[in-house]
């Protein structure tokens, strides 16, 4: 029994560690190929607080849960995404409100954040979302920051998330500037739209 669950909790941890950071190193940047496109943007998680008097009535907490939220080519099949879960980059977040900066390369097309996932051994909620991007050829290009709001509880197994796009371009160059100041000299701007 003990070597079930111990293998177990290594699946689980090989498998969230197989997706690749949208947070990339500025050596993985520095040479933008025929096709490709930086993005960069960033990601808040947070909780809305209850009203004044409410009893939550659900059973999970999620305040300062740890997330991820996955990126999906639009060209990718359902099957393939089926067949792949954690394929593509993906983004880790605490739902406590901390903007998460991000940066990449990626191959020009249309992707979307897809479904936030709750992170981590015993992990049990997916909430449904999407918010859409274009990637431009030999574009640098600011997208947008996300922002997801998620209830105070929800039940075991799904929950609804709000979504918000809000246009915070020169918050994010500020927590990138350090590490890829020259990169964030000469960018265009395309907020994401949610959904499709």
């Amino acid at each position: 029994m003990h070597k079930i669950k111990g293998l177990i909790i290594l699946a689980t941890l090989i498998l969230f560690g197989c997706a690749p950071t949208l947070r990339m190193s500025k050596e993985d940047l520095s040479s933008v190929g025929p096709g490709e496109g930086l993005v960069f943007g960033s990601l808040i998680i947070k909780v809305e607080k209850p009203a004044e008097g409410d009893s939550p009535g659900l059973s999970k907490t999620l305040d300062k849960t740890k997330w991820y939220i996955k990126i999906e080519n639009h060209k990718d099949s359902p099957v393939k995404k089926y067949l792949s879960p954690f394929g593509g980059k993906s983004i880790t977040a605490i739902a406590n409100g901390a903007e998460v900066p991000f940066i990449a390369k990626l191959p020009a097309g249309r992707y979307q954040f897809e479904n936030l996932v709750e992170n981590g051994w015993g992990a049990t909620l997916e909430g449904y979302m999407r918010a859409s991007f274009n990637v431009g050829s030999g574009q640098n290009l600011y997208i947008g920051r996300l922002v997801l709001t998620l209830p105070n509880h929800s039940n075991p197994y799904w929950m609804g998330v709000g979504v918000a796009i809000e246009d915070a371009e020169e918050e994010t160059i500020a927590l990138l500037k350090g590490e890829y100041g020259d990169l964030l000299s000469k960018t265009s701007k395309e907020l994401m739209v949610e959904g499709y």
